[in-house]
This record gives C-alpha cells, sequence and structure tokens, in this order.
C-alpha cells in the first residue's frame, strides 16, 4: 500500500547521473556523513541484476531506470516501510523540517506525465520494475568548475585539484567506490576522472529518450563551463522537445552569459538556484576565488530576461553559523525569499554539533530574535537544537581552526578577520 508516509515519485520517475557518469535514484540516496568509498556512502548507485554499477558509457538510461535500487525503493514503498538509503529525507521530516522527498511529491506527483501515487501499484511488475516511464533527468556536468569552495572537494571542482594534497593530504578523491588521482600535466593540474558527456553513445541514448523527457535538472561543478551543455539545449530546441522541458540549475552563476540566457526562451519554463553562502567578502572567502560583483550583475541579467531565480542556496555549518543574518535582508530586498540550505556534515570540521554548547545557545536566541522569519532559520536552529547536548569537540574544533589556517596561507585570505564572530567562538583553539 502507497501512503504519503513514505511514498517518493522520485524512484517512479528520476534518475541522477553524478559527475563520473554512474546513475543515482537522487542526490540525497546514500549517507555523505560516512567515510568517502564507504558501502554506506556508495548506496543509492544504480547497480544492475548481476551487481554491476551502471555507467551512462555502459547501460542506457532506460536501463538505469530499473536498476536494484529504484525496483528495490519502489518495493519499499509498496509496503509504506522506510529504506535506509533515504536516511537524510527521515531525518529531516523527523526533525519537522520539509525533506525532498516531500519537496518533490509537492512538484511532481501531479498530472503532468509523472506517476502518481494511485497509479503506482498498477505500473510495477512483482519484482519492483516499470516501463514506459516519464523522465525527470538530474546532469551532473563533470567536475569542471571556476571556484574552489572551502566546503568542497576535487570531486565537485576540478579548480580543487591544486589545493587537493595541501587541503586533504592526498591526491585522491572518491566517488562511491571508485577512486581517482589528480596529477600536474605540462604544469596544468587534472585528473582521471572519464569525461562521460563526450561519449557518443551517451548523446545518441538521450536523443532516444528526449521525447518522454518532463523536466532536465542540471549542474556541475559549474554547468554553463561544458559546452556539451550548450550543444544539448540546442539539440532539444531544434528538435523542438523543449517547449515541454522545464530547465532547473544549480549554478554559482558566475559563468553565465547572453547567448546562454537566450536559448531559455525556448523552453516551457527555467528555474535557476542561485549559490551564495554569504554576501561581499565573506562569500568571496567561501567561494574563492569567486567575484561578488560578478554575481550581481548576472543576477540582474536573468532579471532582465525574467529567468525565475526559484531560490538562494547555501551551505550551513561553522563559518557560516550566522551568515542567513546578512543573506535574508540583502536577498528580500531583491524580491528573494527562498532559502535552500544543507547543514554539513562533511567536511566533518565544518559540522555546527561540534560547537561549544553556549555558541549553539547564543546562535539559537539570535536567529529566534531576529526579524527574518522563522521559515529561514528553522532548518539552522532546529539542527542545533538536537544537537544541544552533543559535548564540545576539541579535536574537530582544533581542525576547523586548522583547516580554515590553510586556507588562509594558501589563498592570502584571514579567516578571522573575515568572521570575527568565529574567531571569537573558536579562540580557545587559535594558536
Amino acid at each position: 500500500m502507497f501512503t504519503d508516509k513514505t511514498f517518493c515519485t522520485l524512484p517512479w520517475s528520476h534518475i541522477q547521473i553524478n559527475t563520473s557518469g554512474n546513475f543515482k535514484v537522487c542526490c540525497f540516496t546514500g549517507d555523505p556523513a560516512q567515510p568517502e568509498g564507504s558501502t554506506a556512502r556508495e548506496h543509492g548507485v544504480g547497480k544492475d541484476d548481476n551487481g554491476v554499477v551502471m555507467n551512462v558509457m555502459t547501460h542506457s538510461l532506460e536501463e538505469a531506470m530499473n536498476s536494484t535500487i529504484h525496483k528495490e525503493l519502489r518495493l519499499y514503498q509498496s509496503e509504506d516501510k522506510r529504506h535506509p538509503v533515504c536516511r537524510m529525507c527521515w531525518d529531516k521530516e523527523d526533525a519537522g523540517v520539509e525533506s525532498h522527498r516531500q519537496k518533490m511529491n509537492s512538484m511532481h506527483d501531479q498530472d503532468d506525465g509523472y506517476i502518481l501515487r494511485r497509479h503506482a501499484s498498477s505500473r510495477m511488475s512483482s519484482d519492483g520494475t516499470i516501463n514506459n516511464f516519464p523522465v525527470f533527468l538530474d546532469i551532473r556536468f563533470g567536475n569542471l568548475c571556476n571556484a574552489k569552495c572551502i566546503m568542497c572537494e576535487p570531486l565537485y571542482s576540478s579548480l580543487w585539484f591544486e589545493d587537493t594534497k595541501e587541503i586533504y593530504g592526498t591526491d585522491e578523491f572518491h566517488v562511491g567506490a571508485d577512486t581517482y588521482k589528480v596529477y600536474q600535466e605540462n604544469g596544468v593540474y587534472k585528473s582521471n576522472l572519464p569525461k562521460w558527456w563526450e561519449s557518443e553513445q551517451f548523446w545518441k541514448d538521450f536523443e532516444k529518450i528526449a521525447p518522454r523527457i518532463s523536466e532536465l535538472y542540471i549542474t556541475g561543478g559549474e554547468p554553463m563551463l561544458v559546452p556539451k551543455h550548450a550543444d544539448m539545449l540546442d539539440m532539444l530546441i531544434a528538435t523542438g522537445h523543449s517547449k515541454k522541458i522545464k530547465l532547473s540549475y544549480d549554478t554559482n552563476l558566475l559563468a553565465i552569459n547572453e547567448k546562454v540566457v537566450n536559448k531559455f526562451q525556448h523552453f516551457r519554463d527555467v528555474v535557476i538556484a542561485v549559490s551564495s553562502d554569504d554576501i561581499e567578502d565573506r562569500f568571496q572567502y567561501i567561494r574563492y576565488p569567486s567575484n561578488w560583483k560578478k554575481l550581481q550583475n548576472n543576477i540582474q541579467l536573468l532579471q532582465k530576461y525574467n529567468v525565475k531565480i526559484k531560490s538562494i542556496s547555501l551551505c550551513v555549518g561553522i563559518y557560516s553559523l550566522y551568515s542567513l543574518m546578512r543573506m535574508v535582508p540583502y536577498y528580500n530586498s531583491l524580491g528573494f525569499y527562498d532559502f535552500r540550505q544543507r547543514i554539513l556534515n562533511s567536511p566533518v570540521m565544518f559540522d555546527m554539533k561540534w560547537l561549544p554548547r553556549q555558541a549553539k545557545l547564543d546562535a539559537i536566541n539570535a536567529y529566534e530574535n531576529s526579524n527574518i522569519g522563522q521559515k529561514n532559520w528553522q532548518m539552522t536552529v532546529g539542527y542545533l537544537y538536537n544537537n544541544l547536548d552533543v559535548p564540545e569537540n576539541p579535536q574537530m574544533l582544533h581542525r576547523f581552526v586548522e583547516r580554515m589556517d590553510k586556507f588562509d596561507k594558501l589563498r592570502k585570505l584571514d579567516w578571522k578577520n573575515t568572521f570575527p564572530e568565529i574567531a571569537d567562538i573558536m579562540k580557545n583553539y587559535i594558536k
């Protein structure tokens, strides 16, 4: 029996292609709090019935839709059971915060081509297989990026390659259970992460399934830097499929241009989530070497063409403990009111739960007594409340200071001057 408590539309309509070209059910499946390369973190990656990881260069999109994890999740839903791979959503719901599952259901479980909950039983075989499904495709165009944000890693940013050894102490990074290396070639930092988006087979497969695509969610890295992204838009425009496709982006908005924005006019709808994390000099520190003025100019470009900015995205960790205090008033003044937050559990030293109890209480009180609105601080405050009794962790706080000091040395920055309120909290851990 399918109920609102456990049903999620994504296993019935959605495929994610991650940065290495592997298929997943969605970006939240798995456990990102687990170490890189662990089985728990890998869980959620699509595999075929032989246990082989499914990749765009070896398996089709139609095959991926019936991966073992897709089928398993559908069967769990039919028994009204919570699957452990969806822990991130269950944790949010248990804390009284809207989960990704609930957001996706409200957006997609409707009469627009998506499989409705009430139709699920009739569409599914006894082993969880479905056919003739609509497609909501999530494409992560590799890790090509023009920023190396402090909470990021080489998996998501090619610009991180030059700092990988200094910050992480290794020239390796992981995608699930796969390991990739960073190396120099003629003075240029590279990696052996496959450029799956250059696969002719993938684009043949994409063209085949394009008539069934209802929505494309696109991110990276920074997708606007990848030439194949523009080629994909051109193909969808030329075939007429663009008229029925909604485009959704997560982007730092620093590489967008008027030529791409003009292509947007051919699609059913275009919405953009802008990654910001803070404003002004704090934005430039967190999203180094991003330029605050350039972001402002590109927001104006989108407004000029009436492209919808759906939300402002930020990662909430120790360094961004008070970011919402600055971001909400600024972005409200531009007409933006939706702030999509991700609580940082990785890198582990950025997790707010390690802070002294008094620092957590001070932040809770500051937000609850602010005028930025409960909707905006609810997730951050809820997380602090839930972890109020987690004891101060000197080891992790020392690691936080060490990590920030490394950024300062490599990038000629000064975190203590940029985040004075955080430096004050950390005064006992600063050498």
